[in-house]
């Protein structure tokens, strides 16, 4: 088997839906029943993640200041999550046309300082046959809804700054809000 990918983001769910529809290539009435391609559920307080699964945020327990090396301080309990975070994306192939349907969700997770909202998937692929062992898969899906929004620290002086090294906010990089989606055509050549 020979491929060739184009743009993906959310990998784990991309290869599931790939796998099944593969299966099926020849055999459309396999694979027919739903089945649940990622399910996730974590307390996040250190490494913080997109809906997609890419990487958001990573911090340290204590913040060394970026102006002074001196100067560290304890912000774990800021980013501890108040509730677990839950991801999870269904699938079900539609039989007669080789077309996969997916429906996720991201109860998403709050903290003192950071917040990721809620977001729901939605995505689509199918596999096309082109000539004998020749098949084309196309896929595309979107996270939607997911905000992120962050909130400074605060000095004895009542200045912010930028909680993992003690920057000031104003000169943070400010973490991006956009959908998440993927798309992808993978080239198949079976032998």
């Amino acid at each position: 088997m020979m491929a060739c990918a184009a743009l993906a983001n959310d990998i784990e769910h991309i290869r599931a839906v790939e796998l099944v529809l593969i299966q099926s290539i020849g055999n459309p009435k396999q694979s027919d029943l739903p089945f649940i391609s990622t399910l996730e559920i974590d307390r996040e307080d250190k490494w913080f993640t997109r809906s997609s699964g890419r990487a958001l945020l990573n911090i340290n327990t204590v913040a060394n200041s970026a102006y002074d090396s001196a100067i560290k301080y304890n912000i774990g309990s800021f980013y501890k999550s108040d509730n677990p975070r839950a991801r999870m994306i269904f699938n079900m192939k539609e039989p007669f046309t080789q077309t996969l349907f997916s429906l996720g969700y991201d109860n998403g997770m709050k903290s003192q300082k950071l917040d990721i909202s809620r977001s729901w998937f939605a995505g689509v692929a199918r596999a096309f046959e082109l000539q004998t062992h020749s098949h084309l898969i196309v896929s595309m899906g979107a996270w939607l809804g997911e905000k992120v929004k962050e909130r400074p620290c605060y000095d004895s002086y009542d200045r912010e700054y930028w909680c993992p090294n003690l920057t000031a906010w104003s000169d943070r990089t400010v973490m991006p809000n956009a959908h998440e989606r993927f798309w992808q055509f993978r080239y198949l050549h079976l032998f």
